[in-house]
């Protein structure tokens, strides 16, 4: 049996026609419509939310094997590991809140939960 974690990664609209400082959010307010992604925006949202993932846990020095799906309009990333990794680590509820607490010192005031 094997561990797994998935997270669900946010949607994001297609940065068609944006300024540079501009965010596709921002486009489609504007137009007035909101973008559906697109299978290859979810896959490289998937990735880069991989790439992020697998560097927390290389510096938490944390074994898991990283998979991306795509389903319903969203980005979907696991993380699997093999039974008795350090992986369960990541699901006790001390550890969420002290990850929480890190995370939200780097949000400015008005965007901490």
């Amino acid at each position: 049996m094997t561990e797994q974690t998935e997270m669900d990664v946010a949607e994001t609209e297609p940065a068609e026609d944006v300024a540079p400082d501009e965010t596709a959010a921002d486009a489609a307010s504007e137009r007035g419509t909101e973008a559906e992604p697109t299978e290859q925006d979810l896959v490289d949202e998937g990735d880069l939310a991989a790439d992020y993932i697998e560097e927390l846990l290389d510096i938490a020095d944390i074994d898991g094997d990283i998979d991306i799906d795509t389903r319903n309009g969203r980005a979907y990333i696991s993380v699997n590991a093999e039974d008795g990794s350090n992986l369960a680590m990541l699901a006790k509820a001390d550890t969420v809140e002290k990850a929480k607490a890190v995370f939200d010192s780097y949000l400015p005031p008005s965007a901490q939960s």
